[in-house]
């Protein structure tokens, strides 16, 4: 393969194709992949061969490629159906001669870089500051990253036709720190139909061998200050804590993202589009629209009792759309909520106690332009301190022009609250649909201190709500759930059993293989047709008001 590479033509459309079912061993030493000719003639390093054999596979350390860097993008390349396996911190693999007592010593850091060597493992990429040619025309598509990881940062230019598809990203984690999955700063991505699962931990924290123990730094993906990104299609499982973690410390740090028909199973949150630091309208023209998210909290990567599945704060425009959230059974995590929007507060001093009055953190968050519609939250089972909708203003107000309507907020399964109101100002309620097993009032309204608990008729003449209804919904069969897929399609065992084979269907995606039952599409219709919802298409979304974003 340093063979190939080295003779590779910049500027041209060669290729090189490695046979399927054949194994080569890293390092790849020369990792940077060089720019091909043009859109229409890129250049290739894929594989050949009968479908029915596995991809080509590259183990040992530096499994790996590199496009660009930070001073020059890469132009017009694919990176098709190659498996990178990062054998070395496999713990199952014979390349496995990790000394965990020298990982945990004081001298641990350096004796990873010693274990890792000089070239990475993965697909790695930098987009330039200006001096070279941006990114553009890059296509990785239906790799297998185990042990490894997709990242990049952008260090100033625009990027154009960036595609991550249908590739499987599973097991990376950190002998020491913290880690993604997919981690991206400043960068504009397509990712599509991609399946990630178990990344940032090997094994939940405090239980068996200190390897990669779950922290909640570590995520599936970890996006910061990035613009023009959209997730479609792709499933986030079983993360070590947050599913998808988008991060925006300052005004307009994130614009123009698309969260569509995303599958979110297990680890601690699903999606996170509110850190790190306080401050008004830093998530700009924002769409969460169709998504599925289902037994959030169940593995207890961290051993926290988290479950939270919509965590989202400071928004400048955006619909919250058609998602549905159900299923959190476990009795043990009960710090779960369904759908929280903030406009949060000024960071504390930590020695003094007081708002911060300069720097990251130093303004009062600020949400405004919001529209919360069409979406379903059942069967979550939290304490008396959550709800399926919290809605939390801070001292100075924070919420301008946010509509809340046509939701079913169903508390069937578990005597929760139905909402958390701070302040109704700047809020709009309409035809939402509420129920709870819950006896009392199940709406709480007022900041802590200042609270009052409201029962549904005191809730509708206080928030002036139209057309509300407090009401069991009879829905086809909201009991649909992973193990009942499984079982409808033939699969047979109990729950656990028939949960853990699901993780080992899908990991097993690839061209040739890409099996309609366990795309994300199918699944997500599954579930949805079990709460009669239909799948929204974007084009019937309202428009989002929001300030321009560059």
């Amino acid at each position: 393969i340093n063979t190939a590479l080295k003779k590779q033509r910049s500027g041209m459309p060669d290729w090189i194709l490695l046979k399927r079912g054949d194994t080569w061993r890293g390092p790849i030493t020369e990792q940077e992949v060089p720019p091909g000719k043009s859109g229409d003639e890129p250049r290739l390093i894929g594989s050949y061969g009968p479908l029915s054999l596995p991809r080509p596979q590259i183990t040992g350390k530096g499994a790996g490629f590199r496009l660009g860097g930070p001073h020059r993008g890469t132009q017009h390349v694919a990176i098709f159906g190659i498996e990178l396996h990062n054998s070395w911190k496999d713990p199952q693999h014979p390349d496995w001669e990790v000394d965990l007592d020298r990982v945990h010593s004081e001298l641990g850091h350096d004796y990873l870089k010693q274990l890792q060597g000089k070239f990475r493992s993965g697909i790695n990429w930098g987009n330039n500051d200006r001096r070279g040619k941006p990114m553009e025309n890059v296509l990785v598509e239906d790799c297998y990253l185990r042990f490894c990881p997709i990242s990049g940062t952008n260090f100033g230019a625009d990027m154009t036709n960036f595609v991550v598809r249908r590739n499987v990203v599973v097991d990376h984690y950190p002998l020491r720190g913290h880690t993604m999955g997919f981690w991206n700063s400043r960068g504009s991505l397509l990712l599509e139909e991609n399946i990630v699962d178990h990344c940032g931990w090997y094994n939940q924290r405090d239980q068996g061998q200190k390897i990669g123990w779950a922290i909640p730094l570590s995520h599936n993906l970890y996006y910061s200050k990035c613009w023009n990104t959209a997730l479609v299609r792709n499933m986030w499982l079983r993360s070590a804590s947050i599913g998808n973690k988008f991060r925006a410390d300052y005004p307009r740090s994130i614009g123009n993202l698309l969260l569509e028909d995303n599958l979110f199973v297990d680890g601690e949150l699903g999606p996170g589009i509110s850190g790190n630091y306080p401050g008004p309208y830093r998530n700009v023209n924002v769409n969460l629209v169709n998504n599925v998210l289902t037994d959030i909290g169940r593995s207890r990567p961290t051993n926290r009792s988290l479950a939270w599945y919509f965590a989202l704060a400071d928004w400048d425009g955006g619909n919250i759309a058609n998602n549905l959230l159900i299923r959190q059974h476990h009795p043990e995590v009960t710090n779960a909520y369904g759908l929280q929007l903030q406009a949060t507060k000024r960071q504390q001093d930590d020695k003094t106690g007081k708002p911060i009055t300069d720097g990251r953190g130093s303004l009062s968050g600020r949400t405004r332009n919001v529209k919360i519609f069409n979406n379903v939250v059942h069967g979550i089972r939290m304490s008396p301190n959550q709800a399926a909708l919290k809605l939390l203003a801070n001292s100075e107000g924070g919420f301008e022009n946010i509509e809340v309507y046509d939701n079913q907020f169903q508390c069937q399964m578990y005597p929760n609250m139905l909402a958390i109101v701070e302040d109704l100002d700047g809020l709009k309620f309409e035809r939402n649909t509420w129920f709870t097993t819950a006896e009392g009032k199940p709406f709480r309204l007022g900041t802590r201190g200042d609270e009052r608990e409201l029962s549904f008729e005191q809730w509708v003449a206080v928030s002036g709500e139209q057309g509300a209804k407090f009401e069991k919904i009879d829905y086809p069969d909201s009991d649909r759930s992973i193990e009942n897929y499984m079982r409808g399609l033939g699969y047979r065992g109990s729950d656990e059993e028939l949960y853990s084979q699901f993780f080992t269907v899908v990991r097993s995606m690839r061209r040739g293989a890409w099996r309609a039952e366990f795309t994300t599409q199918a699944i997500n219709r599954y579930f949805r047709e079990g709460f009669a919802m239909r799948h929204l298409p974007l084009d019937e979304l309202p428009a989002v008001e929001c300030a321009p974003f560059d």
